[in-house]
């Protein structure tokens, strides 16, 4: 057992040293953009993103430059102040329309009278019967509320500050002394702020992932995060990651501390017992929706084809639009055959420099829309700011974009640098392994940026532990901690 978890501490340890710092590498030369088309491509810098750079490199050094200042005097009430006023603003001055797949959900969350109806006759959930057991969780959730289209921003605005104020707790008890700087990063980190708008599943597991790690982490139950992940997972199977780093963690953890036999029998009964919950909660939800409203088989397009278009060569990976019914593993097969080592490599390095270096998680997309030439095809009104925001070759979109790339940059720079200085990964195994884990599934899996969004709090920890780093290296070496 000892050899085993060497090995995957080693593995997870040095896959990610190794493929971050290629990406921070190759991204000093070449850019990854998304074209509103809907494709991936590369590009050189501009002067937006010079100038952004600036603006946050700056920002990033007050940060670090008065954290002790922000730790001290800094609460959580002048944090939820400012983000109402932030998120107020922003939902006000820029009323978004949902389209795309959020719009029928929306359509149908408001309007549920006509959703059995809809969901038995039209196309769209025929093919497409995932979105039903996400439509029906907004339902519950709007449940209390006026059913609007402001109620359900609203509502994601209020998931996104829970994700924010608890991965500040999380910090915290990961021995981070700066959780106050986590938490004013993550109030200004737009990506994340701008997914208000995103009307879908992925705020909503974000939550709950975080706070299955924090229950984790801070009580050391893994029951109680397992019902979480489990909710999380009913929406979107992306939860099944934080559950598996966290039970081989817990397992680890009982063989490195020498635990007698009686401890370890009973941390895997509580694995077995956090597994079955898991899955209980999630498939069992799942099976009521389907009986409850789908009510036939009907299975929509094959999970195949989220693999077969995943590694597709001209747009390495990103969806292609290539759905066929009777997609089987076959056919992945057939096509790797076809592309050989050589092409399938080159696919997984543009991949994975795109998905990690594209940096926006594509919040420029969910925040303002697609490209479009009049406010009045996307804004449920007109003000001041929706004529600057109606495509992205307009100069307020562009430093928006560069604004947020920047900072995403940042970021996942100062968590490579924690990557290097931690030689013991232990106290950080379960971050290692669900970053190592969504770097391999992504392989091969559908490439879209806002797919890495689960990894951004625990990116955010991860670059906090680097501003401390920092500091100890600025200390005389007699003073430094051994």
């Amino acid at each position: 057992m000892k050899f085993l978890i060497k090995t995957m501490d080693f593995v997870a340890k040095n896959l990610l040293r190794i493929v971050f710092s290629l990406v921070i590498i190759v991204g000093i030369f070449i850019k990854p953009m998304y074209d509103f088309k809907d494709f991936p491509y590369f590009s050189s810098y501009s002067i937006y993103d010079i100038l952004m750079g600036i603006v946050v490199a700056i920002g990033a050094y007050c940060l670090y430059r008065y954290r002790n200042q922000i730790q001290r005097k800094f609460t959580y009430w002048m944090g939820l102040v400012f983000f109402a006023i932030v998120m107020g603003c922003y939902l006000y001055f820029v009323p978004l329309i949902p389209f795309s797949d959020m719009a029928r959900v929306v359509q149908m969350a408001i309007d549920s009278e006509s959703m059995r109806q809809s969901i038995q006759s039209d196309l769209y959930w025929i093919q497409f019967p995932v979105n039903v057991y996400v439509t029906v969780f907004w339902m519950l959730v709007m449940l209390p509320f006026p059913k609007a289209l402001i109620t359900m921003k609203l509502i994601n605005a209020v998931f996104i500050y829970g994700t924010i104020f608890l991965t500040s707790k999380l910090s915290k008890v990961y021995g981070v002394t700066y959780d106050k700087v986590v938490y004013v990063a993550l109030l200004t980190f737009s990506p994340l702020l701008l997914y208000a708008n995103h009307l879908y599943f992925d705020v909503f597991c974000l939550f709950f992932c975080v706070a299955a790690m924090y229950i984790m982490k801070k009580k050391n139950n893994i029951i109680l995060a397992a019902v979480l992940l489990g909710v999380s997972n009913y929406l979107r199977s992306s939860a099944s990651i934080f559950l598996l780093a966290i039970a081989i963690a817990f397992l680890f953890e009982s063989f490195e501390h020498k635990d007698a036999a009686k401890v370890k029998v009973k941390k895997v009964l509580q694995i077995f017992i956090a597994v079955i919950l898991f899955v209980l909660i999630s498939k069992g939800a799942t099976w009521i929706v389907k009986n409850e409203f789908i009510k036939d088989d009907r299975t929509g397009f094959s999970g195949w084809n989220q693999f077969y278009i995943g590694i597709n060569e001209p747009e390495f990976g990103f969806m292609d639009g290539d759905f066929s019914e009777d997609r089987s593993f076959e056919d992945v097969k057939n096509r790797v055959i076809e592309y050989g080592p050589v092409r399938m490599t080159t696919i997984f390095a543009k991949k994975t420099f795109w998905l990690w270096g594209q940096g926006t998680y594509q919040a420029q997309r969910f925040g303002f829309g697609v490209d479009t030439l009049t406010g009045a095809e996307k804004f449920e009104y007109e003000t001041f700011l929706t004529k600057y925001l109606l495509n992205d070759e307009q100069g307020l979109r562009k430093l928006c974009n560069a604004f947020m790339r920047a900072q995403y940059m940042v970021l996942f720079v100062l968590f490579t640098m924690t990557l290097w200085r931690k030689k013991d990964i232990k106290e950080l195994r379960v971050i290692y392994y669900i970053f190592t884990a969504t770097v391999l599934i992504m392989l091969v899996y559908e490439l879209k940026s806002r797919y890495i969004l689960h990894c951004l709090p625990l990116m955010v920890i991860g670059a906090a532990m680097a501003f401390e780093q920092i500091e100890h290296y600025k200390r005389p070496a007699f003073f430094r901690s051994k």
